[in-house]
């Protein structure tokens, strides 16, 4: 698909927005979502799990809601760019003798997105795939910052209320921040203790960073959540991800998931009595949160350039 082609579709969007195009894309999109939430309703006692894994539901049962944000570990149970690479990567070893299966596999997972009721962190994440493969076709290269600044532009044209999402800047700073360009724009990428603690490093700047932004949702993690990231996101996120899509293809399943989820939500409930959340109630404007978010990406692009321009003397 060419850089042509695409603008003259962006071009027909903002021409035809008159005739409510993105709310008839809208509304197919939240018909797909509600099948998928009657689907999963039928998943066994941990339907409401498999409808936020799945179905980019927010997760309901407090209780359990509560052990993931004492963990630091709740993004796992919000869809976003790490599942979608997770299901690019099994399309591709799925579907990889096709001849079309680039564009196979960009339309099932646009498909995807929409019956994830187009959620920003989601559609964040689909934008900025169709960019890299836009990018990677035609042999250009686009910097991180300039990447997501370009993403979130298309997300305000396709819905112009996502300004107002601080999960969209959230996804946008972690996107940035967890991305080696971030750190090689600071020189830290050649520093002895971040090659050998490298994860460390990106879960702690991800913790520091994000902080202002995740106290806006009223809480904050304790710092023991950096460990948690490190030990037990992979782990977790290997677990739920390929069980929960597997019990919705095959639904006699889900009781041999309960048992599985039941045993593993024992052991987090024992390990996050280990840790706790503070209670925030400092706001920041929405307005300000962006401005915080700008200022990262133009220092790190203004970094990137130095350094660049030392190593070609």
């Amino acid at each position: 698909m060419s850089m042509g082609y695409i603008l003259t579709l962006l071009t027909f969007y903002i021409t035809t927005e008159t005739l409510s195009l993105h709310n008839g894309l809208a509304e197919f999109s939240s018909s797909l979502h509600n099948w998928c939430l009657v689907h999963t309703s039928q998943l066994g006692s941990w339907s409401f799990f498999h409808q936020s894994l799945i179905c980019a539901k927010k997760l309901e049962a407090p209780e359990k809601k509560l052990v993931f944000l004492k963990l630091g570990l709740i993004h796992i149970t919000v869809i976003s760019g790490a599942h979608l690479i997770f299901i690019h990567k099994f399309l591709i070893l799925t579907l990889h003798k096709l001849k079309f299966k680039n564009h196979l596999i960009l339309s099932l997972i646009g498909v995807y997105t929409l019956i994830c009721d187009l959620s920003s962190p989601v559609l964040r994440a689909f934008i900025a795939l169709c960019l890299k493969k836009v990018s990677k076709n035609h042999k250009f290269f686009i910097p991180l910052p300039i990447q997501i600044l370009i993403v979130l532009l298309c997300c305000f044209i396709l819905f112009p209320k996502l300004i107002h999402s601080k999960s969209l800047i959230l996804s946008s700073l972690c996107t940035l921040v967890i991305h080696d360009d971030f750190f090689i724009a600071f020189n830290l990428h050649n520093k002895a203790f971040f090659k050998k603690y490298n994860s460390l490093c990106k879960a702690s700047f991800i913790y520091l960073l994000s902080s202002p932004i995740i106290i806006q949702f009223h809480f904050l993690p304790s710092p023991l959540t950096i460990l948690f990231q490190i030990i037990l996101a992979p782990i977790l996120f290997l677990i739920f991800i390929p069980v929960s899509f597997l019990t919705a293809i095959i639904p006699p399943l889900h009781g041999v998931t309960d048992q599985i989820y039941d045993f593993v939500f024992l052991v987090l409930e024992q390990v996050s009595s280990y840790s706790n959340i503070s209670a925030y109630h400092y706001k920041l404007t929405t307005p300000a949160l962006w401005s915080y978010l700008l200022f990262l990406l133009i220092l790190t692009y203004c970094s990137n350039l130095l350094i660049k321009k030392h190593v070609s003397y």
